[in-house]
């Protein structure tokens, strides 16, 4: 197995993974009172898709809040990109990887205090994931070439 396709699949199986980690603290929806990243999922979608009664405040936070929940899209579409895609253009997904990443990171402020487990695996297998592809990106570039 080559480096790079290493690499993919360890952000691959972290995020999978992730979804199943305590995501933030006394997220108790759980008999244990833990917020599983597929929960966590629901709970960002809530402006669009009503969880429970939860209300995200001011609207900013919303578009954030279902941005990050869609950025999933990204890593179930990884694998199909990385397989269909021309080798010099497996790169191009690098880019999303890294602007999830950071759409994911709002959920630092202000309560990186509570974050657990769960998100910190999340948030990164992107940045894993775009590490595995950038490689993978130069490793089928032909010599002598750059991988854009």
């Amino acid at each position: 197995m080559k480096a790079y396709t290493r690499v993919v699949s360890a952000g691959l199986a972290l995020y999978a993974v992730a979804w199943f980690v305590q995501v933030i603290k006394d997220g108790a929806t759980l008999a244990d009172g833990t917020l599983p990243g597929w929960q966590a999922f629901r709970v960002a979608l809530s402006p669009i898709w009503p969880y429970e009664g939860l209300v995200t405040e001011g609207w900013f936070r919303r578009i954030l809040s279902v941005a990050s929940g869609f950025t999933n899209a990204i890593v179930l579409c990884l694998p199909l990109w990385l397989h269909f895609a021309r080798r010099h253009r497996k790169d191009l997904a690098v880019g999303p990887l890294c602007f999830a990443a950071a759409i994911d990171a709002h959920w630092m402020f202000p309560q990186a205090q509570d974050l657990r487990l769960g998100y910190y695996m999340w948030i990164g297998s992107f940045i894993v994931l775009a590490v595995g592809v950038a490689r993978s990106a130069e490793a089928s570039s032909p010599p002598g070439s750059t991988a854009a």
